[in-house]
């Protein structure tokens, strides 16, 4: 009987000790990332200053919508990372910086985001899906994303692209892998301000 006892309290013993092993391992704590346009004090030509354009709606796939970074194993592995994660959401991240973007080429304050008031509604409406955006890491991000530039009065479509950007990354971490998703939405934005400014140019011969 008593060496079942101690047997028992030797058992018992053991697992506190594991348990308390297991409680003083350090763990990683979270990083959490925000998208960020690249600074600039270049504007691409003066006439873009009366420039009125909304950004939205931006759609993204199922996959990217999720708190934590997506990168790729390969072309088809997708993986996850619970260590490194958006701050926000990421779909409205991506209409954030795009719109700060536009701000910053154009020079004008009259980029607004979607949904916009009925009462202040926007010369021009860039719809937005994004497609991908990921790499893997170490190597490139790709961009890919499907858009539609409208003007809001009568939704008449100006143009239907597709767009396509890859950005090499600096270093194998995932900070350098959300610098180059900056970049790359950075290209795309410069690519829907500097057509809404081609369509103004001709439209006013």
């Amino acid at each position: 009987m008593k060496r079942y006892f101690f047997q028992k309290l030797f058992l018992f013993g053991f697992v506190l000790l594991g348990l308390s092993a297991c409680s003083s391992t350090p763990t990683t704590e979270a990083r959490y990332f925000s998208l960020t346009p690249i600074q600039t004090t270049e504007i691409i030509p003066a006439v873009a200053t009366d420039l009125s354009l909304g950004i939205g709606p931006v759609e993204i796939p199922r996959m990217l919508n999720r708190p934590q970074i997506i990168y790729r194993k390969n072309n088809n592995e997708i993986l996850l990372s619970e260590q490194n994660q958006w701050a926000g959401s990421l779909r409205e991240e991506i209409q954030g910086i795009l719109i700060e973007r536009a701000m910053q080429v154009s020079g004008s304050q009259a980029i607004m985001h979607y949904p916009w008031a009925r009462d202040l509604r926007p010369e021009f409406e860039a719809r937005i899906r994004i497609d991908r955006l990921d790499g893997e890491l170490g190597k490139e991000i790709i961009l890919e994303a499907h858009w539609d530039l409208l003007t809001q009065k009568d939704k008449r479509l100006i143009t239907s692209r597709k767009s396509r950007h890859q950005i090499n990354l600096e270093s194998n971490d995932f900070l350098s892998y959300v610098v180059a998703q900056q970049a790359a939405l950075t290209k795309l934005a410069d690519e829907i301000v500097a057509e809404v400014i081609s369509f103004q140019s001709l439209d006013k011969h």
